[in-house]
């Protein structure tokens, strides 16, 4: 075992340079590239630990090493590269060790050693320019020389690529990843195009590909730049919630893309940037025709000629579609895979509709069956009435109004009637409180569907149609356009599809806005459960979210007059102080009152800003979770987290919960407890996930917590709408914490002016189930 390396020379600087040879590869992701592996400088006696992105690395290669030390809470002094350059061998025994590590298919130590002594200095230069004098070894020849050649050639691609990356601006991490997705052909793929690196490569953005293509020298107003930055405008839409992007708007955005100040392009206005380009464009064309050439400017608003005539061809080859609709005054441009769910889901709900509803089911509705209809309210005996006799229903309404009693009712006099029936819910959060408060299986959609992460397709589609009678989606406003399609596709024709929730609620993270699109279509049977039950009327937190629901400020009970009620509220302006005022409440208060921290969920409007989630996060971990057990970057053992992308791989998606249970060795990575299983965390992975023990109410959608911390200031004024503060208040079960200003409360309550999102689903279910319009 190698003596370990003083590196007290080096704690002062604080960025370094090493020089030496790979000593042992202690861990390493193919995948990502991340490493951690023991290093010896050249010059000096023993080894160091060394943590960073490398690609396909082996024992004895030469290394140029830049980056800083770094402290390993449980694995002490590290040197963290961010940037490496592949040196020459500088000796005959260095060359040796290389090639004998493994590195080319048929080398060991034995060929390692004839190679090195048949041809000494002139090795490097013999396997690049002349590999086919290999065959002069014996063991050699035949063909195996040529798999020593191939393997050689394809260690020089990786190391080629990676300093080509490095040299116009790409982390050694995200060269990496680079070659994972695309291996030998990254290269060429660049070349080409870098901006195709955005779709094939996760975490290679615009901004990125854009930097490159200013550095491969590429004209700021290529095709292939103007085409990037149409389909970035149209990702960033999406991210947003919207279907699609009026054309106005999609050109508009997609100008202001094209030119920034980032990354290093000259400024320019964007009319300026595409007015001037305008001849040369016409003239050039492009490979799908001449769609949008014969637009002329206008004096009253820019025409964005070149990219009307980029988007034409993105048209013609079907990476978009526009459409028309009477209710706007220009074309919505769709990313052409959205535009086929947006279809498919007007067209599954149209066959559903078609097909009868078989008569077994139907006659539940007139079944007493032992009192469950009598033991509903007149509007929960009407909503399970047209839920049974309906093949698609939505039950919908605010807390306390019964909806869960109905729900429980559905599933006892469909299953009564022989109905095969599955619950489900879009998130494992929902999924599990579907099933405790039905006291049936429940799962959530991507199970129920048979969901595979590694073809990030489902089981059951439609040529596999699941088993089922009915279907029942709890928490339906959470249903984006993808997992409406796929869930649609899978039910078969006779089905019955039921969905509850509240359409009051903030809309999906995803794209669309599914169930508040379904009721605006008025083609749909909906039943709005208005009445709220007694028990419910003695709960502040249900009365004050129905007052914020009419427009009503809610009743303000002071922390002081806490006994016995449920929503209370503290007073506080400064943000600083508001921090530490969550803090006391989720490490002393509330735990004084009989609440555990697992049971507190803090929500607040943003995740930017002194009293936005990142900060928030710093200062709960700091008293929830102070230190204890192993560390992974910001990320501790024991703390609570949330994924923050879908992973399709790993089966977690955008939303999920856990806690970290593990801080593995080599380097940081952890291991993460959802509800549904336990995932493991490359180090390189860990931008995944963040701390969730705040939590914005968008994220908070879909779960229910026995205690809540509620952030409002006018701070958050550009996120402080009347559903915001609603859907945040509808997450606490037994004690709502508001703190922050009554103004901040005033002006949600008083901003009813939801962000719409694009959609045209409404309208073409209208048009869907118009009479002969039936397909």
């Amino acid at each position: 075992m190698s003596n370990r390396l003083p590196v007290k020379e080096f704690e002062e600087a604080e960025s370094s340079r090493l020089v030496g040879t790979i000593q042992e590869v202690i861990y390493h992701s193919p995948e990502s590239g991340f490493i951690v592996a023991r290093f010896a400088l050249e010059g000096e006696k023993g080894d160091l630990s060394i943590v960073g992105n490398l690609v396909k690395p082996v024992v004895g290669e030469r290394l140029a090493l830049e980056g800083r030390w770094s402290e390993h809470a449980k694995y002490g002094r590290q040197f963290s590269f961010h940037h490496y350059e592949s040196l020459p061998l500088d000796s005959a025994a260095a060359m040796e060790q290389y090639l004998a590590s493994g590195l080319l298919k048929g080398v060991g130590p034995v060929t390692a050693r004839r190679l090195v002594e048949q041809f000494g200095g002139d090795l490097e230069r013999i396997l690049d320019e002349e590999p086919e004098r290999v065959k002069e070894i014996r063991g050699l020849g035949g063909k195996k020389w040529r798999s020593v050649a191939e393997s050689w050639q394809k260690q020089r691609q990786a190391r080629h690529l990676v300093l080509f990356l490095q040299e116009h601006g790409i982390s050694a991490n995200l060269a990496a990843r680079i070659f994972s997705s695309l291996g030998e052909r990254a290269l060429a793929t660049i070349r080409k195009n870098p901006y195709a690196l955005t779709s094939e490569v996760w975490g290679v953005g615009f901004r990125t590909a854009d930097r490159m293509a200013r550095s491969l020298g590429l004209a700021p107003d290529s095709k292939e730049r103007l085409r990037a930055a149409l389909n970035y405008s149209l990702q960033r839409g999406v991210s947003f919630g919207h279907v699609f992007l009026p054309e106005s708007s999609l050109l508009q955005s997609a100008a202001e893309v094209l030119t920034t100040r980032e990354g290093g392009w000259e400024s320019q206005s964007p009319a300026g940037l595409i007015e001037d380009r305008t001849e040369s464009s016409e003239a050039r064309g492009c490979e799908a025709g001449e769609a949008g050439s014969e637009s002329t400017a206008s004096t009253s608003q820019p025409r964005f000629t070149v990219l009307e005539s980029e988007l034409g061809c993105m048209e013609e080859e079907k990476e978009v579609m526009r459409e028309g609709f009477p209710f706007m005054e220009e074309k919505a441009v769709y990313l052409a895979s959205l535009h086929g769910m947006e279809v498919s889901v007007a067209a599954r709900l149209a066959r559903l509709v078609s097909v009868p509803l078989q008569k077994t089911r139907a006659t539940a509705a007139r079944e007493p069956s032992g009192g469950a209809m009598e033991a509903l309210t007149r509007g929960q005996r009407e909503a399970v009435e047209c839920a049974l006799t309906s093949k698609v229903t939505i039950i919908t309404g605010g807390p306390g109004v019964g909806k869960t009693t109905c729900l429980r009712a559905l599933v006892g006099l469909l299953e009564m009637c022989g109905a095969r029936v599955e619950l489900a819910s879009p998130t494992g959060r929902a999924a599990k409180r579907l099933a405790e408060v039905s006291g049936a299986r429940a799962s959530t959609l991507h199970r129920l569907l048979g969901f595979d992460p590694f073809t990030s397709r489902c089981g059951y589609n439609a040529r596999n149609r699941l088993p089922c009678d009915a279907v029942i989606v709890d928490e339906a406003s959470m249903l984006d356009l993808w997992l409406a399609e796929q869930l649609l596709q899978a039910l078969p024709d006779e089905a019955q599809l039921i969905l509850v929730g509240d359409s009051d609620q903030l809309p999906a993270v995803g794209p669309g806005n599914v169930l508040v699109d379904m009721i605006r279509s008025g083609k749909v049977p909906v039943r709005r459960l208005s009445e709220v039950f007694r028990q419910a009327q003695q709960s502040l937190i249900i009365t004050n979210a129905h007052r914020i629901n009419r427009g009503e400020m809610p009743q303000l009970v002071p922390w002081k007059d806490r006994d016995g009620k449920d929503c209370l509220f503290i007073w506080e302006e400064d943000p600083a102080a508001i921090e530490g005022m969550v803090a006391r409440l989720a490490s002393e208060a509330l735990p004084a009152l009989g609440y555990n921290p697992a049971q507190i969920q803090v929500i607040t409007p943003m995740h930017k800003g002194e009293i936005g989630t990142t900060n928030l996060n710093r200062a709960l971990q700091a008293v929830l979770n102070p230190g204890r057990g192993g560390h992974a970057g910001r990320l501790r053992e024991g703390d609570r987290v949330m994924q923050t992308v879908n992973n399709y791989e790993k089966g977690v998606f955008n939303g999920d919960i856990g806690y970290v249970t593990l801080v593995g060795s080599g380097g940081g990575g952890l291991e993460v407890e959802f509800s549904e299983q336990r995932v493991s965390y490359a180090p390189e992975e860990l931008d995944q996930l963040q701390l969730a023990y705040a939590l914005t109410a968008h994220k908070s959608q879909g779960s229910e917590y026995p205690a809540t911390i509620i952030v409002l200031h006018p701070s958050h004024y550009i996120m402080l709408q009347r559903n915001l503060l609603y859907t945040a208040l509808t997450r606490a079960m037994r004690l709502a914490v508001l703190v922050g200003t009554p103004d901040a409360i005033r002006m949600a309550v008083g901003n009813d002016r939801q962000v719409r999102r694009y959609t045209a689903l409404a309208e073409r279910i209208v048009r869907g189930l118009e009479p002969g319009r039936v397909s």
